[in-house]
């Protein structure tokens, strides 16, 4: 058995001194896995001849050798670590217990003569070896072995390669140091990648870290192309198809990258980047810089494809039906570069906001080029410029169910992205982010003239997205001048419907900002409706679930604010905001329609209206009051109408404009919760008079088409009117709108001949307000 092992293990050396060996490389790795595992006492001998031999010497190394001594010492570690189980089990007495090494110990014995034999190896081979040693280590399910002198070799092999590339090196030891290539550097990362982030930051600060992260951001940069992998793809085509030659340099380019080692390790070269630049925290302002040169070097690269997806044919692809039939599997490829890309941008971001969040605040008089702010909004501007690939994802405002919870790191970073570009503002101040939004809208201004399709409405609706969180912060001018034309568009336009749900949340943002700035206290009901709307979406069981859309629990900036609760508006935005309310009043009436704003969506974001329209100054009631009730009688004018319409039409048709006028008599109903108590008291007249009016009369507004289905809606008016008066109305009108409630309670009824349905006797205490559902009207 002994000469069998013998001439074994002499014929594995012997391919090893090949450069080009006629044996697999996975069939030489698994032996060198074995022998090393096997053959005794220690593998000292077999590790040194492995890393000095030729076929693990060839220069430059390539990415398949260096896996394979990756996946050898970790293979080898664990075959030792189940022949030292074996061994124990099968010949285990008291004595050998006591008086023999353990498992750990025989393992640490091993671990130690492996890197013995890989003392004076070259420096890339010993990192090789020893990533295998650790990640073989880590892959047991009971390590108990010591890995200490497994990281510092790691951490030493990993110096002495970067020591070969570093600038500082001098012309001595250039002329006579070793050969260097750019691929061994790349590959020197991708096994650094593998075993750095199982090391404790406190060896990795031994590391020239600052170093590191270009390196790093070299490499990734570089397995982008810079950007420019898109740069010859077709404009347009004569067919009508997309088609895109296989032989073709764009396509080589891109099989090639899609194939390349590095963009296979992308996930933990990111990973990597972000440990070592929240590593670099402490090293203030040196860690800012090389987080802003890592992250600008990502926008240049989102820049570039930004700019060369736009000129292409890809951008107005609708569906695979564009592209030709033999095409198709490279788009799929360009999509899968373009989502590695921005998978890639999430984690070295994630990684750099979640430190500068608790960065110490820069005081004035400090002059730094890189803030927290810069990097925010360099993040920021990064996912504006890949924001066609955003929107796959449903944009970064997408909702979150337990069934579907979306891209949740692509939310936090967005948040986080927005959470530190608005913190530290001093006092009233807004110059960083009202110069952002104007770079943002400038920026899109170009976009918006020279395309349109799917790849105009993205971009749109990032830019409204971050404008829906800044609004507090943005002054009269801006909102005027970049925000309001902006969303003007968009608000009548269903076709992408992120983008026209955002131009809503924005108008509804700047409502609910001037509502809150308005109104003393803390006010109930003040939610955001724009970070609101988007919830409601095809689900009216979830109008009143608390969701919130940040899932690493930020606050609402838009809404929570400190500062945007105690500053006083000034004049000139009061005026801005009542001058927009009849406009928006008719708006959210023409969006009543089928196919638009839901049900939930538009009586959430008419109440909002109704509410902002409402508040102001101790100076300026009556302003407010007739400005609300604007908003109240315009759409009971729509509801007249509508009725009228409705009864003039012709039976047979189809009932699209019943369910609209339904909508609308909802929406009414909910405004109540927002009006004043002399307001109010008007409305439920309003309200009271369409619910019993007659059905079919000439002089109500109701309609009767189908004597079921009416009899549903009538019953849905009562229980939504109750719902808002029990669980939404202010302290200060709840006396008033449940004496209303009980005076008029006889008159809402429903069913047929004498049977009788409502809400009836009952206690109406504060325990009751939870209960303002179809289900607590039951019980009463």
């Amino acid at each position: 058995m002994t000469i069998i092992a013998s001439m074994s293990t002499s014929l594995l050396l012997t391919h090893l001194q090949n450069t080009d060996s006629n044996v697999p490389l996975p069939t030489l790795t698994a032996a060198l896995a074995h022998h090393l595992a096997v053959d005794s006492p220690l593998p000292t001998p077999l590790a040194a001849a492995a890393v000095s031999s030729p076929f693990f010497l060839i220069f430059p190394p390539t990415h398949d050798r260096l896996q394979g001594l990756v996946n050898a010492f970790r293979h080898a570690l664990h075959l030792k670590h189940q022949a030292l189980v074996k061994s124990s089990e099968e010949s285990w007495s008291i004595s050998r217990a006591v008086f023999s090494k353990s498992v750990q110990g025989g393992v640490n014995e091993w671990v130690r003569g492996v890197l013995r034999g890989l003392q004076g190896g070259r420096p890339v081979l010993r990192l090789a070896c020893s990533v295998g040693v650790l990640l073989g280590v880590k892959g047991l399910e009971k390590p108990g072995v010591s890995v200490a002198r497994v990281e510092d070799e790691i951490i030493i092999a990993l110096a002495e390669v970067m020591d070969d590339y570093s600038a500082d090196a001098g012309d001595w030891e250039r002329e006579f140091g070793p050969g260097v290539d750019e691929s061994v550097l790349s590959l020197t990362l991708l096994l650094a990648s593998q075993a750095l982030p199982l090391i404790p930051t406190t060896k990795l600060k031994a590391l020239p870290l600052s170093l590191l992260a270009r390196f790093l951001t070299s490499t990734i940069s570089s397995s982008f192309h810079h950007g420019t992998f898109l740069r010859s793809l077709p404009e347009s085509t004569s067919s009508g198809k997309i088609h895109i030659p296989i032989s073709s340099s764009v396509a080589q380019t891109i099989q090639g990258m899609s194939s390349s080692p590095t963009m296979a390790a992308m996930a933990s070269l990111s990973k990597l980047t972000a440990l070592v630049l929240g590593t670099l925290k402490d090293d203030a302002p040196g860690g800012l810089n090389e987080a802003s040169e890592t992250l600008h070097a990502f926008k240049d690269i989102a820049s570039n494809v930004e700019n060369d997806w736009e000129l292409s044919g890809l951008a107005g692809a609708k569906s695979d039906d564009d592209i030709a039939q033999d095409t198709r599997e490279l788009s799929k490829t360009i999509w899968f570069l373009l989502k590695t890309l921005l998978f890639s941008t999430i984690m070295v971001a994630d990684g750099v906001l979640k430190v500068v969040v608790y960065a110490r605040p820069v005081s004035p008089s400090q002059s730094r080029s890189v803030t927290p702010q810069t990097i925010a909004q360099t993040t920021l501007k990064t996912l504006f410029h890949i924001s066609f690939v955003v929107s796959q994802f449903g944009g970064v405002t997408a909702t979150a169910t337990s069934e579907e919870p979306g891209f949740i790191e692509l939310r936090k970073v967005f948040y986080l992205g927005i959470d530190v570009l608005s913190s530290q503002e001093p006092l009233g101040g807004s110059q960083t982010c009202e110069r952002f939004v104007q770079e943002l809208a400038n920026d899109l201004r170009g976009v918006v003239k020279t395309t349109s399709g799917a790849f105009e409405y993205a971009k749109v609706a990032y830019v409204l997205s971050c404008i829906e969180q800044l609004v507090p912060l943005l002054g009269t001018s801006c909102l005027k001048d970049h925000v309001w034309g902006l969303c003007v568009p968009y608000l009548s336009d269903a076709t992408h419907r992120e983008t026209y749900e955002s131009a809503h949340s924005v108008v509804l943002s700047i409502f609910a900002s001037h509502a809150q700035q308005n109104q003393p206290g803390d006010l109930p009901h003040l939610e955001l409706p724009g970070a609101y709307i988007r919830r409601q979406v095809g689900s009216p069981e979830t109008e009143h679930e608390s969701l919130s859309r940040h899932p690493n629990g930020l606050r609402e900036v838009a809404v929570n604010r400190e500062t945007t609760a105690t500053v006083a508006e000034p004049p000139d935005v009061r005026g801005f905001v009542h001058r927009m309310v009849p406009y928006y009043a008719q708006c959210l009436i023409e969006n009543s329609e089928d196919g638009k704003l839901s049900t939930a969506q538009l009586r959430l974001a008419y109440a909002a209206l109704v509410r902002s329209a409402c508040t102001s100054p101790s100076t300026a009631h009556d302003e407010a009051r007739q400005l609300g009730w604007y908003c109240v009688t315009v759409l009971i004018d729509a509801i007249r109408d509508l009725s009228l319409k409705e009864r003039n039409a012709d039976k047979t048709t189809t009932n699209h404009g019943g369910e609209r006028l339904h909508r609308l008599h909802l929406t009414l109903i909910s405004t109540i919760p927002s009006l004043p108590l002399p307001l109010m008291i008007r409305a439920l007249e309003e309200i009271r008079s369409f619910i019993t009016s007659h059905p079919g009369s000439d002089g109500g507004v109701w309609v009767v088409r189908d004597d079921v289905r009416e009899e549903e809606k009538r019953k849905e008016l009562v229980e939504a009117l109750f719902a808002e008066i029990l669980g939404q109305v202010g302290d200060r009108e709840k006396e008033a709108a449940m004496r209303w409630w009980y005076a008029n309670r006889a008159n809402f009824v429903w069913g047929s001949g004498d049977g009788t349905i409502a809400p009836s006797d009952g206690v109406v205490d504060s325990s009751m307000r939870a209960e303002a559902s179809s289900g607590a009207l039951s019980r009463l």
